[in-house]
């Protein structure tokens, strides 16, 4: 063993070794100039720069006018490529392509006045990839100031959008889009095109305003927008006022959690609207007044097939409310809440519903018609209403004055004071045809009429206690 002053004594020559180095390397470090510090300055974005990569019409512009500069410069049928951001609005007069360069690209309107792209009538003009934001929307000729039209887009000519995104506009109408009488817009590509965060503070269209024109998608979302008007107005989604709207596609189109007085995910409006819905979904939308996830409005017509209508929530109709034609096939209305009528849909006076392969679950309404308030006829078929919840009459359907019939059909395990299953009130009839059965519903009242209540004339067509309306809490049929 070393002993401990050998130790002590190594300990010191490594001490005063280490001190040596230490000073010559601070000797060294005083030798050198002291560096001043010098600001970094922050990078220039790159400018907007948009390409002309048509044969034989090569051209390059550059700048926050660039986009507009290549259009007027380009010859119908051209491809324009844009790069980086090109800041103000710009006007399509001829026919084009106008795609993202490598990386993607943005039309920023930057809040001024004016629609970010406006597609002139006669055009047809495809735009490909590019982020569309920062429009306040157009004019219109017609002397509807202040309202404007279009904050992202004012289409009147044919305009495709494949994979582009349509985000924080605003206008009065068309908060995303306008598009305008006999324009056409179809919405899709790969990755799909998407209407988002966009709001309309004059008659509505959060994300898109169809005014008699043409919509057809393939594979789009048209979510979290808002119309922020007055109470007659609506479509935080899309409001559609006189024109016909396809949404659909192997992909299908989403119309999510949109807000509205009216139709918070859609409103059909006017006289001559057409809506269909193929795979499509409209869930979690608000709306104050009627229709959550849509409003349509008679005589215009709403088919829906293979969509999911769900999460919603309006005063009635929380789902859907309907006072025109109503179809909906393969369809699921689910988990709707409506503060008053109709959890899943409220058919209204002058509105004809008609439903196959529907299942309506899990709705509510504080006052009548937990999952179907129906003041017009109503046919179920292959339908299943189960698990819903009123907390006046009528868990499952209320049908008021109207033809209720129900056909290889089941309503069950719906819960209400009156009419667990069915409640209907007045002039009207309930059938049961082929294998429909009313079961297992609850009456929370004595002699409630667990399975149905009914009232006044109402008239019971194969309406068989014990037989297919059983098992039912509090009276399988009342009166």
């Amino acid at each position: 063993m070393r002993h401990p002053k050998h130790l002590a004594a190594t300990a010191s020559r490594s001490v005063r070794s280490h001190t040596t180095r230490s000073l010559v390397v601070a000797a060294g470090l005083a030798a050198v100039p002291a560096l001043a510090y010098v600001p970094v300055a922050s990078a220039t974005p790159p400018p907007c720069t948009v390409k002309d990569v048509t044969t034989g019409h090569h051209a390059t512009y550059t700048g926050a006018g660039a986009l507009q500069a290549a259009i007027t410069g380009a010859h119908a049928g051209d491809t324009l490529k844009v790069w980086n951001t090109c800041m103000g609005d710009s006007t399509v007069t001829k026919n084009l392509t106008i795609s993202a360069g490598g990386g993607g690209a943005t039309l920023n309107g930057t809040g001024s006045a004016g629609s970010v792209v406006t597609i002139n009538a006669t055009v047809s003009a495809t735009i490909n990839g590019l982020d569309i934001t920062g429009g306040t929307g157009n004019y219109d000729v017609n002397g509807y100031a202040p309202i404007t039209f279009g904050g992202g887009i004012d289409n009147a000519g044919h305009l495709t959008l494949n994979n582009d995104s349509v985000v924080k506009n605003t206008a009065g109408d068309g908060g995303g889009i306008f598009n305008d009488v006999n324009a056409k817009l179809w919405l899709g590509g790969k990755s799909g095109t998407s209407i988002n965060w966009n709001t309309a503070n004059g008659y509505g269209g959060g994300g898109i305003y169809n005014y008699k024109g043409w919509i057809s998608s393939s594979n789009a979302e048209v979510d979290h927008n808002t119309a922020a008007g007055g109470t007659v107005i609506g479509g935080g989604g899309i409001f559609n006022h006189d024109g016909t709207v396809w949404l659909g596609g192997k992909s299908g189109t989403s119309v999510n959690w949109n807000s509205a007085p009216d139709g918070g995910g859609i409103k059909n409006y006017g006289t001559l609207s057409h809506l269909t819905i193929d795979n499509g979904q409209v869930n979690h939308n608000t709306a104050s007044g009627v229709g959550g996830g849509i409003s349509n409005l008679g005589p215009n017509t709403a088919d829906l097939m293979d969509t999911s209508v769900k999460w919603n929530a309006a005063a009635s109709g929380a789902g859907i409310y309907s006072s025109g034609k109503l179809t909906l096939t393969n369809d699921a209305i689910g988990w709707n809440k409506a503060s008053v009528y109709g959890g899943g849909i409220f058919s209204d006076f002058g509105g004809a519903l008609a439903a196959y392969g529907v299942t309506i679950r899990g709705n509510t309404a504080t006052n009548v018609g937990g999952g179907v308030a129906s003041n017009g006829p109503a046919t179920f078929t292959n339908s299943l209403i189960t698990g819903n919840v009123s907390k006046t009459g009528g868990g499952g359907i209320y049908s008021y004055d109207a033809a209720l019939k129900l056909n290889d059909s089941a309503v069950t395990w719906n819960t209400a004071p009156k009419g667990g299953g069915i409640y209907a009130w007045g002039g009207g009839s309930v059938a049961l045809a082929h294998n429909a059965y009313v079961d297992h519903n609850t009456a929370t009242t004595t002699n409630g009429g667990g399975g149905i209540f009914y009232t006044g004339g109402t008239t019971l067509i194969n309406v068989h206690p014990g037989h297919n309306v059983r098992f039912n809490t509090n009276g399988n049929v009342e009166s």
